[in-house]
């Protein structure tokens, strides 16, 4: 699923247009991330209490958030406003306007960590900031591999929102989407490192050309996908041979290698030694320390 605007989202099922994911059996720890269609309606909320956190992005239309101190925030594209747990607040549109939101939630527990890291602060639970499609497609991506990726990868799409709930606090930082592409792509090539990774291929899935994929990324990272992937492979590759007592052939199954040969040569043309020579290397300078 690529994104092609707001508009089109408007063709999605309800359900398209969220998603919500836990982390452990219970369900108490999660994350969600969707899109709210709605006509102006005056008052949305009253004094509401939240028993989770969720950050609002308002992408279009206009209104008035009241927060627990009874301070009054002017709604417009932009602006973001968040709703804390157990604090009651209220909220309204503009009768008559047509309001787009995309919102991030987190569950309690994830809620009191930010806190206590700074990445929230309850003392501006509304910022006013300018319209940015970064935020809204870095929104929009995690939302789309949120409902495709395993379980066991939950925890890197965390660390993502995260990143992205911080830069939503911080509206003077203007979120570029090309590189806000280029650092998903980086992340993803880091976790799927033993993949057979068409890139090109990958472009099309992601609706980028490849031209400009490669030179950018080249910029961004200071190598081209290809040498990144390889360079996270060696990277991996080093540590199974200092620390483990698998074989040249095992650990170049683990890396996604067809054949120990293969993996070899690649290690030598990066490196400049044999893995052999790298692992008795390693186990000559271990023992002389």
């Amino acid at each position: 699923m690529q994104f092609l605007g707001i508009e089109s989202l408007r063709n999605l099922g309800q359900e398209e247009q969220s998603v919500v994911r836990s982390f452990d059996v219970g369900h108490e720890k999660q994350i969600g991330v969707g899109f709210l269609f709605k006509q102006g309606m005056g008052t949305e909320f009253t004094d509401y209490v939240f028993p989770y956190y969720s950050i609002c992005y308002v992408i279009k239309g206009y209104g008035k958030y009241t927060d627990h101190k009874g301070r009054t925030y002017e709604l417009s594209p932009g602006c973001v406003f968040q709703r804390f747990p157990d604090c009651n607040h209220s909220s309204s549109i503009e009768v008559g306007n047509d309001w787009v939101e995309c919102y991030l939630d987190f569950d309690r527990s994830s809620f009191e960590f930010f806190v206590t890291t700074g990445v929230i602060s309850k003392e501006q639970p509304c910022i006013q900031g300018s319209p940015s499609t970064g935020i809204v497609t870095a929104l929009f991506e995690l939302m789309r591999d949120l409902k495709s990726y395993p379980q066991a990868e939950l925890p890197d799409l965390l660390i993502r929102g995260a990143t992205i709930l911080r830069d939503m606090q911080q509206p003077d930082v203007k979120v570029d989407s090309s590189k806000s592409f280029i650092k998903l792509s980086s992340e993803y090539f880091s976790v799927h490192y033993q993949q057979r990774i068409d890139i090109q291929q990958y472009c099309q899935e992601h609706g980028k050309g490849y031209e400009w994929f490669r030179k950018t990324f080249k910029q961004t990272v200071g190598v081209s996908p290809r040498q990144y992937i390889v360079r996270r492979r060696m990277d991996v590759a080093c540590q199974h041979l200092r620390y483990s007592t698998q074989s040249i052939k095992q650990i170049a199954l683990v890396l996604g290698y067809s054949s120990a040969s293969d993996f070899s040569s690649q290690f030598k043309s990066t490196l400049g030694q044999s893995p052999q020579q790298y692992r008795q290397g390693h186990i000559i300078k271990s023992n002389t320390i």
